[in-house]
């Protein structure tokens, strides 16, 4: 991708509600970023918004520039380096920001996630199977979260290791981990899909989740609470038909309640590094490319009126996310034109995508 398209995906990834698989609509609908971000204005405008953030040629620069300054690199869904797993998602980012051995991109990944609070004994453990696992050809991915995150990054720093991180790659998070940071900049991997500057924020992190679980070809759970990051990362692990692994626990430790629930609903026991392999011995996963063609509808002419039949969507939908086709199907519309209708609520912010082809109100 040239400079120019750099820039524009940059801006368009990086503009107020939108989000990967908004990205994608908007490149089917408009046919490239340039085009997007020239229709972005009449669009939210359409939606009800008066203004939105849009960055403009010299943010999409000054990124360009400290990917420089940082000899890190910015890579597009469309560049070859692009990892051929996240690409196969649908929310894959169309952005990402890398710091360190590129090359570890071509290796196997595989996930190893875990409690923040972890136990001495869980820490170990994680350190000496991610030590295994490298031994045997595998990177290991991880969030750099303290605990089992951190174990697993060190057990791997040797022999490859990939931090997703829920801030930009300039930005030191945990402070704890500063070392373990720069050691990994050194020796492995940073990946963001926030551009440089960006601190690291509670709604982030779940998006850093699906890329941890989107990069690999599957994961295991240390530790961890049912309510949990790490249980987030499995469940997208599901959602890619990714293999799930677990550690179990004593039902006496709340870290166990969610290795332990994994279990129970089929996830492979994890006792050392053989079962991981055994357990991928026959994990077969297509990898073809996420295509916007196959997902959203051939865009049609925009309909004159749109505004009038707006409410007709906007009165089906509430914060409970409901499937796209049934909108279509209760509606009687044309799909193109739900659709454009939903994007506009979207940009405007109202409206929020989930996986699966379901949308919903924002909370």
């Amino acid at each position: 991708m040239n400079y120019k398209e750099t820039m524009e995906w940059i801006r368009l990834s990086c503009t107020e509600n939108v989000g990967p698989l908004t990205f994608w609509h908007l490149i089917h609908r408009y046919g490239s970023a340039s085009e997007a971000l020239k229709a972005m204005p009449d669009i939210v405008k359409r939606g009800g918004k008066s203004s939105f953030s849009m960055p403009d040629d010299s943010f999409a620069e000054e990124q360009i520039k400290l990917a420089e300054k940082h000899k890190a690199s910015i890579l597009t869904w469309e560049d070859p380096e692009y990892p051929s797993y996240l690409k196969a998602i649908e929310s894959a980012p169309p952005v990402l920001y890398l710091k360190g051995n590129i090359h570890l991109l071509f290796k196997r990944n595989f996930a190893i996630v875990g409690s923040r609070n972890a136990s001495l004994n869980g820490m170990n453990f994680t350190r000496e199977l991610s030590s295994d696992l490298g031994k045997k050809g595998m990177n290991i991915v991880s969030g750099l979260a303290l605990g089992v995150d951190t174990a697993a990054h060190q057990g791997a720093l040797d022999t490859g290791t990939i931090a997703i991180l829920g801030g930009g790659i300039d930005v030191v998070y945990p402070k704890e981990n500063a070392d373990l940071q720069a050691e990994i900049a050194e020796k492995g991997l940073l990946i963001s899909e926030f551009p440089f500057g960006s601190a690291p924020a509670a709604h982030n992190f779940p998006r850093r989740n699906r890329i941890i679980a989107g990069m690999s070809s599957g994961i295991l759970v240390v530790e961890a609470r049912q309510q949990s990051g790490s249980m987030i990362t499995a469940n997208y692990a599901n959602d890619f038909g990714r293999e799930v692994f677990a550690v179990p626990g004593s039902p006496y430790d709340p870290r166990a309640e969610g290795t332990n629930k994994l279990i129970k609903e089929g996830a492979c026991v994890v006792r050392n590094a053989e079962d991981i392999i055994d357990g991928l011995a026959n994990y077969v996963n297509t990898v073809n490319a996420f295509d916007p063609k196959d997902y959203f509808p051939t865009p049609g002419p925009l309909i004159q009126g749109l505004a009038e039949t707006k409410s007709k969507v906007l009165n089906l939908l509430s914060p409970t996310p409901i499937d796209v086709d049934s909108i279509v199907r209760h509606t009687k519309l044309s799909p193109a034109y739900v659709w454009d209708i939903l994007l506009e609520l979207e940009l405007s912010g109202k409206l929020e995508r989930h996986s699966g082809n379901k949308v919903s109100l924002k909370k």
